[in-house]
């Protein structure tokens, strides 16, 4: 990153500062004198170490849904009720409730679907969805244990957070679903991958 001399001019009075400032440190302040002129001001070279604390969520980036893609805004919401499904599900599962758990978990397979009506949102957003609905399919209806659930709950929050999720990224999440257990091939897959090798 390129170093930069910086120069600015407030009013009548030239403040001057000298220094190396790389262009991935955090915003710099320059103020301006109060008071005498010919003063100089002073410049904060010292990132703020309040920047770096925690990265910022997409959902709290996109709060007004009406200035967002319509993709966008609906995958949004169509996530809110996702997330809902699998917590409720989670803490049924944790109440012993396999009946609760699974009316949520039935819930939750449509709500997929239409997440994936909004795959224009990226390619990340649509491989991680398609998959999430394929290991569904792939369970066959049995009951999801707590470390399945908690895979669905990480891959639904992770798209939450970063919707506009690159593909190696979502690649990542779907080896998580995998190491959870899931089979998140589309179903009949390899019927299709052996006639292809065939």
């Amino acid at each position: 990153m390129a170093a930069q001399a910086f120069y600015s001019e407030r009013r009548e009075t030239v403040v001057r500062a000298k220094g190396r400032v790389a262009t991935d440190d955090s915003l710099r302040q320059t103020r301006a004198p109060s008071g005498s002129a010919g003063a100089t001001g002073r410049v904060n070279f010292e990132p703020s170490a309040r920047l770096a604390q925690q990265p910022i969520l997409a959902s709290d980036l996109y709060v007004d849904l009406d200035a967002l893609s319509p993709a966008l805004a609906r995958g949004m919401i169509l996530l809110g009720q996702a997330l809902i499904c699998i917590s409720e599900a989670s803490q049924a599962a944790r109440q012993q409730d396999p009946m609760t758990a699974d009316l949520y978990i039935q819930t939750l397979r449509p709500t997929l679907r239409r997440l994936f009506m909004c795959r224009e949102i990226g390619d990340g957003f649509a491989a991680l969805i398609d998959a999430l609905i394929s290991a569904f399919e792939n369970n066959h209806g049995l009951p999801l244990d707590s470390s399945h659930l908690s895979a669905v709950q990480a891959a639904l929050l992770k798209l939450r957070d970063q919707p506009f999720l690159a593909f190696s990224a979502a690649a990542r999440a779907i080896e998580d679903l995998e190491r959870a257990g899931f089979s998140t091939e589309p179903p009949g897959f390899e019927h299709f991958a052996d006639w292809l090798t065939a």
